[in-house]
């Protein structure tokens, strides 16, 4: 299962993730692996580590529409990282490129326009069994019905309310992974949000989970590894 560095981008410098607050977020400090919330530098560490996929939220667009990170992008492809990106809804309007993913949030999306994410990357950005929307909240299971119409490439299943928390998985987040690989089993599944270290990802691994998104856990040391291999 691959482990993928999360980069949370706000006003040009790597923030920590609180609980999906974003008033309470704020430039990356203590951290094992970097002493700057410079962007460019987390990625030459993380590169120098051995990760081969990156996945950075731009919370300027997510929040304001105003793209922010494509310089990083681009230096995070010269680095021959391959780089998932979530640009908000400039996403939308922007096709995929060599090694560059644009993934698209529900959070910024009204309900009808889901249909676009046919063959695409999707963020199911969830407060608890709820998908964030631009029209409010709906319970997973609605979204689903809606996915397995027009079904994504690859779904990243992002508990807002859990990341940067170190809470771990729960019932939910297990529940969740089963009906999504029911409803969409040729959809590629990654998860992120609260992944405390490695019992964690061995978890998320039996689940059959693709890959997991960190930050908090990188940062924090308990996961240091690109690649984790579990016996079946």
């Amino acid at each position: 299962m691959e482990i993928v560095p999360v980069l949370d981008v706000m006003r040009g410098e790597v923030v920590h993730a609180v609980a999906g607050d974003r008033s309470r977020y704020g430039p990356v400090r203590d951290s094992v692996l970097v002493s700057s919330s410079d962007p460019c530098v987390l990625l030459e560490r993380v590169c120098e580590m051995g990760f081969k996929r990156v996945y950075i939220a731009d919370l300027d667009a997510i929040m304001h529409n105003i793209v922010t990170v494509d310089k990083i992008v681009r230096h995070a492809h010269t680095l021959g990282l391959e780089v998932l990106v979530d640009a908000g809804r400039a996403g939308l309007a922007r096709a995929d490129e060599p090694n560059v993913t644009y993934v698209i949030g529900t959070e910024y999306l009204r309900p009808d326009e889901l249909q676009q994410v046919t063959g695409r990357a999707l963020s199911l950005d969830m407060d608890g069994v709820h998908v964030r929307t631009l029209e409010g909240h709906l319970h997973y299971r609605s979204v689903l019905s809606i996915l397995t119409r027009h079904r994504p490439r690859l779904v990243i299943m992002l508990r807002l309310d859990l990341v940067g928390t170190g809470r771990g998985l729960d019932d939910l987040t297990v529940r969740v992974i089963e009906d999504l690989e029911r409803a969409l089993p040729e959809t590629e599944i990654l998860y992120g949000g609260g992944v405390r270290g490695v019992e964690d990802l061995i978890a998320l691994a039996r689940l059959h989970v693709r890959g997991v998104l960190v930050a908090t856990a990188l940062h924090r040391g308990s996961i240091v590894s690109p690649v984790l291999c579990v016996e079946k």
